[in-house]
């Protein structure tokens, strides 16, 4: 004890009269704490004149670190750990920041003092102190990879400072017109509009899900975004998180590029990968934009669509963004299916062999209600959402990884409203495993009253009646 007491104060002693190589502090954050278990935040901040060049901080803490993403844990003595940066994220500009999370246990804890070796010492501070959930995903390891899926580093937080999950709506129009491609705007299809943002906003709701098509965005494979289009998308993204609303940026095309397999001859991985590296470096820097990396893979093998998500993973690290990953599985992503076997190898098999080098990601399932599960019947036959997903969540927390409910919704009536509102529950009372949801859907070309499961209000204001089930839940 004595020893490491002396070590301690001598390292405090140096940071404090030794000249270092650069001038950093690092200060760590309780971003979400329930009790069993916390997730924390470290934040390195270059207040110097000069570039970092690799990094690594020190902290004592009597927990046990079960997941960390954005740095390496490369010492562990008792409560002491030294964390160093992963690689990617270990250059930190004058006046730039980093950050690693982790997930502990157990809970009911404070952030404690972090010391930046060759630079200063921290301080510490608390953003959560409730059983709020984080917004993002812990971690597992790949049954063939020493990498570990992870929790996002930048949470949506409530208006009280403590993590708030992700809960909103997709917005469609520019996914419309898919057999036309890449078609005529505002005539085969239209982006949300800002009134809209407002409105969901206004609500509580935090997270747009975007669709969108590929084809429309990148005319050609390999080759730059066509500009008019890019500006549409860029319009809504940056207008929308300028509000402090998260935008996930979901290319509608289930795994496919004008009709053609991705990870086949026709559409090889390298180019889903070039089309990843491209909006990758568009958004790297607005840690409100989330990406999903495709919509709904379906009827092909399981196995080539992990390919294809490794692929398009690596190519969004290789540009140095931490974002947010969201990675569906096969067969519609159906949280329900999840462990069959009807359409080739289980999701639950082979998405254990997808592989994120930022290790922040998290995976995206989808729920219908209905008889065949895929929302296009008014008539739901699941009065009890955790008879299709619980399973998931099994699987979630068996593999140490957290879900997101990507589309989810309902008609208007007594058997889908006992649907949803049991899957709302559930998801609030699972919050350790799911980051949030998002309802399908709204959009400036519908209304509630022109389909059964929109919850676009109509143009004198009136709102669908879905809102209401929505809205106790929010945020």
């Amino acid at each position: 004890m004595f020893r490491s007491i002396n070590k301690h104060l001598l390292m405090w002693l140096l940071c404090l009269f030794v000249p270092s190589a650069f001038a950093a502090q690092a200060t760590m954050n309780i971003v979400s704490d329930w009790g069993q278990g916390f997730q924390g935040e470290v934040v390195v901040v270059n207040d110097g004149a000069t570039t970092i060049s690799g990094w690594s901080v020190e902290f004592d803490m009597a927990v046990d670190i079960n997941n960390l993403w954005n740095g390496v844990i490369v010492s562990q003595v008792g409560d002491h750990y030294v964390v160093e940066d992963a690689g990617y994220n270990g250059t930190i500009q004058p006046g730039g920041q980093v950050s690693f999370g982790f997930t502990a246990s157990p809970g009911n804890v404070s952030p404690v003092a972090v010391i930046v070796d060759g630079g200063g010492s921290s301080s510490s501070s608390s953003s959560s102190s409730s059983s709020s959930s984080s917004s993002s995903s812990s971690s597992s390891s790949s049954s063939n990879s020493s990498s570990s899926s992870s929790s996002s580093s930048s949470s949506s937080s409530s208006s009280s400072g403590a993590a708030a999950m992700f809960k909103g709506v997709s917005l469609a129009g520019a996914d419309f017109g898919e057999s036309n491609l890449p078609g005529v705007f505002g005539t085969d299809y239209t982006y949300p509009n800002q009134d809209e943002v407002d409105y969901y906003k206004s609500k509580n709701m935090n997270i747009i899900r975007l669709p969108f098509r590929w084809e429309r965005l990148q005319r050609t494979m390999n080759q730059a975004f066509d500009s008019a289009e890019f500006a549409r998308l860029d319009a809504f993204v940056t207008q929308s998180t300028a509000k402090d609303m998260y935008v996930l940026l979901d290319p509608h095309n289930y795994a496919r590029y004008y009709g053609n397999l991705i990870g086949s001859s026709q559409v090889p991985n390298s180019a889903f990968a070039d089309f990843w590296s491209r909006l990758a470096n568009e958004y790297k820097d607005n840690s409100h934009v989330i990406f999903g990396l495709i919509n709904e893979p379906h009827t092909m093998p399981t196995e080539q669509w992990v390919s294809a998500a490794n692929a398009a993973a690596a190519a969004i690290r290789n540009t140095g963004a931490t974002n947010l990953i969201t990675v569906p599985g096969n067969a519609w992503t159906g949280a329900h299916s999840w462990n069959h076997t009807w359409y080739g190898t289980a999701n639950a098999t082979a998405l254990l062999d997808f592989v994120d080098p930022g290790n922040n990601f998290v995976v995206e399932v989808h729920q219908y209600f209905d008889s065949d599960f895929s929302g296009t019947s008014e008539q739901c036959v699941v009065p009890d959402a955790s008879e299709v997903l619980s399973d998931f969540t099994s699987w979630l927390a068996a593999n140490n990884l957290r879900g997101f409910l990507g589309e989810f919704s309902g008609a208007s009536n007594d058997d889908c409203r006992m649907s949803v509102e049991s899957a709302l529950q559930y998801i609030d009372n699972n919050r350790e495993h799911w980051i949030g949801w998002t309802w399908w859907a709204g959009g400036p070309w519908w209304t509630w009253e022109s389909n059964i499961l929109v919850i676009e209000p109509t143009a004198d204001g009136r709102e669908a009646p879905q809102m209401s089930w929505l809205e106790p839940y929010l945020p």
